[in-house]
C-alpha cells in the first residue's frame, strides 16, 4: 500500500509557493535576530582574530594547526583586514544560511514537510546559522553540488569548481569530495575537452590537502587534534548526540553514551544505506561514515556542532541519489525515520532558544571597556579562553598573552599557547615592560594571580563564561 504523504521525494514543480516563501522569510528573520543577539564564542572569534593579524607565514601554517581547510577563513580575511566590525562575519554566515534555505525550499527534490523540518532543526536553525563557523558554507556547497549533478556533463567546469571548493571547506568533506572527483573522472572518460574540468577539481583537492600538511612540524598542532582513542573512540558517542541532543539528557530512560543512546543513529544510517542501492551513492554514504569514524576515533573527540553532520550528510546523499535517479523513490519507512529524527532535533531547537544559551561575556566586557575609556590600554591576558573572543570586539586594543607575545603569535603557533592552557598566573615585571604601559589592564581568573612587588590591582569587572570565570583588573605601580 503506498504512503504518498510519507514519501520524501516530490515530483514536478514546487507546490505551495506562498508557504515556501513564508517559511523562507520566517527562517531568515529568526536567524538574523538570533545572530544579532548572539555574543561570539571563542572558536568563532578565533578565526576573525587570526585572519586580522596573521602574516603570510602564519597563514601558510595556520590551517594544519587548527585542522580546517582554508575556504571559510579566506572569506573572512578581507572582512577582518578591511576594518569592518566582527558582526560582518556573522552577517556573512546569515547570508550563507539564507542561500541554504533557498536551495532546500526551491531546488531540492524533497517534500515541503521535510524541508521545513530540516530548516528549523538544531543544526540549521542554530549550530550552523547563528554560530558563525564554516559548516554552513560546507552545507551550501554540498547542496549546490547536488543541484549541479544532473548537468555535470553539460557544464563540467562549473561542477568541477564546486567539487574543488567543497574540498577546501572542512576535513569532514575532503574524502567525499575526492570520491566525487573520481566518479566525475569516470563520467568524463568519453567526453571531449575534459582535461580542464578535471584539472580544476584535482588542483582544488590537492590544494586543500596541502593546506593541512604540518609544515612547521606536528608539535605545533592543537592538542585536541592529537588525541588517540581505541576502537569506537568518540564515534558512537557523537552519533548518539546527533539523534538524541544533549538538551534532552535529563529525560532519557538510559545512560548518556550507552549503546541504546546511539541506536537511533545506527537505525537511520542503515535505512539511508538501503535507500541508496546504487553502488556509487552507497560508496559515498560509506565514505563519509568512514571519515567520521576515523576522525572521531583516531584524531580528536569532536564537539557538539559536529554531530549534526550525520543528518546533513545523510540528506545530501539522498538528494544526490534522487537527482541521479528519481524513481523509485525511497521507501516510506525512511521518511518516517527522518520525520522522527528531525522532530527530536526541532524540539531541541525550541529548547535551545527557550533556555539560556551558554554565556560568552566578551561582548558585554568589550562594551564596558569602551564605555570606561579603557580601550587604548593594553591588556595582559592570563585567562586564555576569553581573550580571542574579547579581541574580536576590540580591534584598537593591544593584547599580550601571558605577557610574552602579541595575540596573533600566541593564538597561531606560539609556545605560550600551552602555557596559557595550563593556567599561567604569575605577572612579572617583564610583562609590564613589554606592554609599555605600567597601568595596563589585566585579564585573569579572579583570586588566582600573583603580583610582583610594587604592583597593585583594582578589580573592574567580573564575569563567568562558558569555560571559566575571569576578572578585569586595572594595574597600578605603588608610589615610591
Amino acid at each position: 500500500m503506498p504512503f504518498p504523504a510519507l514519501s520524501i521525494a516530490r515530483h514536478g514543480a514546487c507546490p505551495y509557493p506562498r508557504l515556501r516563501l513564508a517559511l523562507f522569510a520566517c527562517y531568515a528573520l529568526l536567524i538574523a535576530i538570533a545572530a544579532a543577539l548572539h555574543p561570539l564564542w571563542s572558536d568563532e572569534a578565533a578565526v576573525w582574530v587570526a585572519m586580522r593579524y596573521a602574516g603570510l607565514h602564519d597563514l601558510l601554517n595556520y590551517f594544519s594547526y587548527t585542522g580546517h581547510p582554508p575556504l571559510w577563513h579566506l572569506l573572512v580575511l578581507p572582512l577582518a583586514r578591511s576594518g569592518l566590525p566582527v558582526q560582518s562575519m556573522q552577517a556573512l554566515n546569515v547570508a550563507l544560511s539564507c542561500l541554504m534555505a533557498w536551495l532546500l525550499l526551491y531546488r531540492s527534490p524533497f517534500r515541503l514537510w521535510l524541508c521545513a523540518m530540516l530548516l528549523f532543526s538544531l543544526g540549521m536553525a542554530f549550530q550552523y546559522s547563528v554560530v558563525a563557523r564554516g559548516y554552513m558554507l560546507m552545507t551550501d556547497l554540498m547542496f549546490l553540488i547536488a543541484c549541479a549533478y544532473p548537468s555535470r556533463l553539460a557544464r563540467p567546469r562549473r561542477y568541477a569548481l564546486l567539487l574543488a571548493l567543497l574540498a577546501a571547506t572542512e576535513a569532514f568533506a575532503l574524502p567525499c569530495a575526492g570520491l566525487l572527483i573520481l566518479f566525475f573522472a569516470h563520467d568524463l572518460r568519453a567526453q571531449p575537452r575534459r582535461a580542464a574540468a578535471l584539472a580544476i577539481a584535482a588542483f582544488g583537492f590537492c590544494l586543500a590537502i596541502a593546506s593541512l600538511l604540518p609544515w612547521d612540524g606536528l608539535e605545533n598542532m592543537q592538542d585536541p587534534y592529537k588525541n588517540r582513542h581505541v576502537f569506537w573512540g568518540y564515534f558512537q558517542f557523537q552519533l548518539g548526540r546527533a539523534f538524541v541532543p544533549d538538551i534532552l539528557r535529563p529525560y532519557l530512560p538510559f545512560a548518556f553514551g550507552s549503546p541504546l543512546y546511539a541506536l537511533p543513529g545506527y537505525v537511520l544510517l542503515t535505512l539511508v544505506a538501503f535507500s541508496v542501492p546504487r553502488t556509487r551513492w552507497l560508496a559515498l554514504h560509506a565514505c563519509w561514515l568512514a571519515t567520521m569514524y576515523g576522525l572521531f576515533t583516531f584524531v580528536f573527540r569532536g564537539q557538539y556542532w559536529y554531530t549534526y553532520l550525520f543528518i546533513t550528510f545523510s540528506v545530501w546523499v539522498l538528494w544526490l541519489r534522487l537527482c541521479a535517479s528519481p524513481s523509485p523513490a525511497p521507501r516510506p519507512w525512511l521518511a518516517a525515520a527522518l520525520c522522527l529524527t528531525l522532530a527530536i532535533s526541532d524540539a531541541a531547537t525550541v529548547a535551545t532558544y527557550y533556555n539560556p544559551l551558554p554565556y560568552s561575556p566578551s561582548k558585554d566586557l568589550a562594551a564596558f571597556i569602551r564605555a570606561g575609556g579603557y580601550a587604548s590600554k593594553p591588556i595582559i591576558s592570563l585567562a586564555c579562553y576569553s581573550t580571542d573572543s574579547l579581541a574580536a570586539y576590540l580591534p584598537e586594543t593591544a593584547f599580550w598573552i601571558a605577557g610574552q607575545n602579541r595575540l596573533s603569535h600566541y593564538y597561531l603557533f606560539g609556545k605560550y599557547h600551552d602555557q596559557c592552557l595550563q593556567g599561567v598566573n604569575l605577572l612579572t615585571p617583564v610583562m609590564l615592560e613589554k606592554t609599555g604601559d605600567e597601568n595596563a589592564l589585566l585579564l585573569a581568573r579572579p583570586g588566582e594571580i600573583t603580583l610582583p612587588q610594587g604592583i597593585s590591582a583594582t578589580p573592574l569587572y567580573t564575569a563567568t563564561g562558558m569555560r571559566e570565570s575571569f576578572a578585569l583588573y586595572q594595574l597600578h605601580r605603588a608610589a615610591p
